[in-house]
């Protein structure tokens, strides 16, 4: 009897393996294709920003060593030597020239990622480019030639706003987020610059009302990184391996893996969050369904994990996942940092007609702003302090602090505070 129930069991245990290492059919992922984006070099901004990155001119450091124009600027402070600035910028003019011919075009296409490399481009020469455009309109700005500064304020913002825009991954999209927000800083410094004009206001007024929209790079940006994990993904089994690497790998790895690694039902899972979010990112952040809730439905079992099916695979979807709601919360930022600088734009306007602060953002409207920009994260309208001079967002957290940091929460939960006036 024992011998029997000996034998049964082991067939139990591999019947009950063979089912779990059952993977479903390839899935159809048609409705995350990237659209095709055909232009010719010339005319795609990414040639044009590579060349202002090779055309930096070179410096010595102090210990010799052979350095970008970026990296000196930012040595030792060098850009807080008018002097020594003003150099630097005269030296690297071909630099900004192409750059400037780079943002006249609609589109900057990313090489797309490889398995070998990554990144075909360098962060750290995207935000070397940042470096000198921001050390640019401060320089511009500083000497009184305003209608320059107007003018490479405009270049700083289209050279971020082309990097987001069609991302061939979630790095590169917060890169290009990172750079325009910083020009989107710089925008809101020259605001509160009385040597600036009503005319000046109203053309910085004009650039930032021509952003592109933030929801259509980002809506982008997800299928980009899915098709990146996707490849991730194939490395992990024979036929993507070798398709990648055009080698076999070291081992039979879906035989290690077995059950624990289902390819085609992991990729599966991976695509619920792109599928869930891009239906939802019209709406404000407080609407959202998912809210941070997703990753709950890849929960890893903890005891006897090993009998689960899809172990391993659901490790990997919540390593490849974990990232993307504080890369969603950023979209969401973006969308204030935007909204506050027209407002702070549109406040100096007021002031310069009238001879007076407003009192209420509705005061505003319709001769500066079309109507009170809605806070991204609540959908209520910006929050105004006339006595303290500033705007603020609720941000992520979702309360409304009177624009002070709860010293209780953390950073990313406090309000997105910003000074109208200095």
């Amino acid at each position: 009897m024992k011998w029997y129930l000996f034998i049964a069991g082991i067939v139990g245990v591999g019947v009950y393996f063979y089912v779990i290492s059952r993977d479903i059919e390839p899935a159809d992922f048609s409705d995350l294709a990237l659209p095709v984006v055909e232009i010719l070099p010339e005319e795609n901004a990414y040639t044009y920003f590579m060349k202002a990155i090779e055309a930096q001119v070179s410096y010595t450091n102090k210990t010799g060593e052979s350095i970008s124009a970026a990296k000196y600027l930012r040595t030792d402070k060098n850009y807080t030597n008018a002097t020594l600035l003003a150099q630097v910028l005269a030296d690297n003019e071909d630099v900004f020239q192409y750059v400037r011919q780079g943002v006249q075009f609609q589109y900057c296409i990313f090489p797309a990622p490889t398995a070998d490399e990554q990144f075909p481009f360098s962060i750290g020469d995207l935000m070397a480019l940042q470096t000198l455009l921001v050390n640019k309109v401060s320089h511009e700005q500083t000497n009184g030639n305003v209608e320059v500064a107007l003018q490479d304020a405009h270049t700083f913002l289209r050279y971020g706003q082309l990097t987001r825009q069609t991302p061939s991954c979630v790095v590169a999209f917060l890169v290009g987020i990172g750079i325009e927000g910083s020009g989107l800083h710089k925008v809101r410094q020259l605001a509160q610059d009385p040597q600036l004009s009503e005319h000046h206001l109203k053309r910085l007024l004009e650039y930032v009302n021509a952003t592109p929209p933030y929801d259509v790079s980002v809506h982008y940006t997800l299928k980009a990184e899915f098709h990146f994990n996707l490849m991730t993904l194939g490395l992990i089994g024979i036929k993507g391996y070798e398709e990648m690497l055009g080698q076999p790998p070291p081992f039979n790895v879906p035989v290690r893996l077995g059950p624990f690694f289902l390819l085609h039902q992991t990729q599966v899972d991976l695509a619920s969050y792109p599928r869930a979010v891009i239906p939802e990112l019209s709406k404000f952040y407080s609407d959202m369904a998912y809210r941070g809730e997703l990753l709950a439905r890849h929960e890893i079992p903890t005891r006897f994990a090993f009998l689960h099916r899809n172990y391993i695979g659901k490790h990997f979807v919540n390593i490849l996942m974990s990232s993307y709601e504080s890369f969603l919360v950023r979209h969401y930022q973006m969308d204030a940092r935007l909204a506050a600088t027209k407002i702070i734009i549109a406040c100096h306007l007021f002031q310069r007609e009238t001879g007076r602060k407003p009192q209420a953002l509705g005061e505003l409207v319709p001769d500066y702003l079309p109507a009170v920009p809605p806070d991204p994260f609540d959908g209520q309208p910006f929050r105004y302090k006339p006595d303290e001079g500033i705007i603020y967002s609720v941000g992520p957290g979702l309360k409304d602090l009177d624009g002070v940091l709860d010293p209780k929460s953390s950073q990313r939960d406090g309000n997105v505070v910003f000074k109208i006036w200095e």
